[in-house]
């Protein structure tokens, strides 16, 4: 059975829902993690939930921005584990890309996956949004 990680990070509210969603409707094992807790290679997949619970302001994505978490995700990525950023969550997951400048965001870093619907058609990550 798969094992999901629901990450917390300071200013996430929408993080019990998701982790409810996950173990009731889906039946899934899922964990609430802290963001410094996070240990490589725990978990098959990984959620950021979103939520404004400080307000937009203070920008969720530059808080966490220097979370070790973050090389973590982008390990599961380069994996090709499922990694899916609802709201602030996204924001998190590529805050780190704009601040850097880069042109490639997080889902430009894992190996190749074909497309579902057009199996010719290559695409890079696992990112969802």
């Amino acid at each position: 059975m798969s094992r999901v990680a629901v990450i917390q990070y300071p200013g996430s509210n929408c993080d019990l829902d998701a982790l409810e969603v996950l173990q009731k409707v889906e039946k899934t094992k899922a964990e609430l993690v802290w963001h410094k807790d996070l240990k490589a290679d725990d978990y098959d997949a990984y959620v950021l939930p979103g939520g404004f619970s400080y307000g937009d302001y203070l920008r969720a994505g530059a808080i966490a921005a220097t979370s070790p978490s973050l090389k973590i995700i982008r390990e599961a990525v380069e994996q090709n584990k499922p990694v899916l950023g609802i709201c602030n969550g996204l924001q998190i997951l590529v805050e780190p890309v704009e601040s850097r400048n880069h042109s490639n965001a997080l889902h430009h870093s894992s190996p190749e996956r074909t497309d579902a619907k057009d199996p010719d058609r290559s695409q890079r990550g696992t990112i969802l949004s």
